[in-house]
């Protein structure tokens, strides 16, 4: 059984365009999958991409083509309704965005009935959010199948992150749980089929770890960093440009966009540019890491560290997990170019959405390219996932 694994958060928006690009250089590779997994984001990108593999008349091409754009659209309905969701924010009385908006997209994108029957199979991941705090994995097929309500709705619970969005139906979102779906979704399978249901499983794990190239493993609080420049608007006309940038440029323009980022989180926290700019020095390398929130939060390179460290330990763990058993038919592909995951979300979220569909594809095609690809060590890059397909899934 070739499965589909799909991270939540902001890494759907880059590892959509790899597998459009593995459509690409292997077609009929999207038509083999049988299975998709999903946590939070991952879920709804999940149930589009079920209905598309129903839909009999699409090439492999169109399928990779609409499930991008269904993300990058996605994206546009996460970020923040402008002064009201920082209004929202700073009161803390309520989710600063609502996710009314997504149940009518998706069903318009799918139009799902609840009586919509799919031939591939799902596994969407959510959390209660009262007592037991039991995690969830609703499913279209097997003993727990998702019977009483549409598809729709299991990708929604899957995706109601709290303060972001509200919760849904006592469920929130499936990152509660655990952001890479593999391994819940494996424990799933085994459950409802046996452990000898596996033998034939075949899994290709997507996200977005650091670490996954030279590009994305560095500004770790206390390393060398390069001077951010002084904040300052980037032009609409260069952020299209990115995707197409020598590296070393890219790198400039989202080196300027981490300066905007820094001075929208100073004013909402009410601190000096050049004081949290200075905070590096405080960083030791090296050291036991007596961090406050300044550098767990604040690091001018990576806002958002620590929940940098948490998505990447997620997401390597659950496949760490899922290559025991599963051995080499387990593949996790997670590149990141030149905007960790954590960066990117906070971007989108404050509207910045052009941006983090420009560097998604940015490193969509750092990974393909053979020269860039060997410069900055992505692992795997395009031709050993390539060697993994052959053997394991087209065969």
């Amino acid at each position: 059984m070739r499965t589909l694994a799909m991270d939540g958060g902001i890494s759907a928006c880059t590892y959509v365009r790899l597998l459009r690009r593995l459509e690409q250089v292997r077609p009929g590779f999207l038509r083999q999958t049988e299975m998709i997994m999903g946590s939070s984001a991952g879920s709804c990108t999940a149930v589009y991409l079920a209905y598309l593999l129903d839909q009999d008349e699409l090439t492999g091409m169109e399928i990779a083509d609409k499930l991008v754009d269904y993300v990058d659209r996605l994206l546009e309905l996460m970020k923040m309704d402008g002064i009201k969701s920082y209004k929202k924010l700073i009161e803390g009385k309520e989710a600063m965005l609502s996710n009314m908006e997504f149940a009518p997209f998706i069903a318009e994108m799918t139009n799902f009935t609840p009586d919509t029957k799919l031939s591939t199979k799902l596994c969407l991941l959510s959390t209660l959010m009262g007592p037991p705090y039991t995690p969830q994995v609703h499913t279209n097929w097997g003993k727990d199948a998702m019977e009483d309500f549409p598809l729709v709705e299991g990708a929604l619970r899957s995706a109601a992150m709290s303060l972001f969005f509200p919760g849904r139906s006592g469920h929130l979102d499936g990152v509660f749980f655990v952001n890479n779906p593999a391994m819940p979704g494996l424990a799933k399978i085994i459950g409802e089929m046996g452990l000898e249901s596996v033998d034939d499983l075949v899994m290709l794990s997507l996200g977005g770890d650091d670490g996954s190239s030279t590009l994305s493993n560095k500004y770790i609080p206390g390393d060398p960093m390069v001077d951010l420049p002084r904040p300052k608007p980037i032009p609409p006309g260069l952020t299209k440009q990115i995707p197409e940038m020598p590296v070393e440029m890219a790198e400039d323009v989202m080196n300027q966009a981490r300066a905007n980022l820094i001075q929208i989180i100073s004013k909402v926290f009410r601190v000096d540019f050049d004081d949290i700019h200075a905070s590096e020095t405080e960083c030791i390398p090296g050291d036991n890491q007596n961090w406050g929130w300044r550098q767990w939060l604040l690091y001018p390179a990576n806002i958002g560290y620590l929940v940098q460290v948490l998505m990447n330990s997620h997401g390597r763990g659950s496949a760490w997990e899922c290559e025991q058993i599963l051995g080499e038919r387990l593949l996790r592909l997670a590149p990141v170019g030149l905007m960790s995951m954590n960066e990117g979300s906070i971007m989108n979220t404050l509207g910045m959405s052009q941006e983090v569909i420009a560097y998604s594809e940015f490193a969509a095609r750092a990974w393909g390219d053979k020269e860039t690809s060997v410069k900055y060590e992505f692992s795997p890059d395009l031709p050993l996932t390539l060697s993994w397909v052959d053997y394991h899934w087209m065969s």
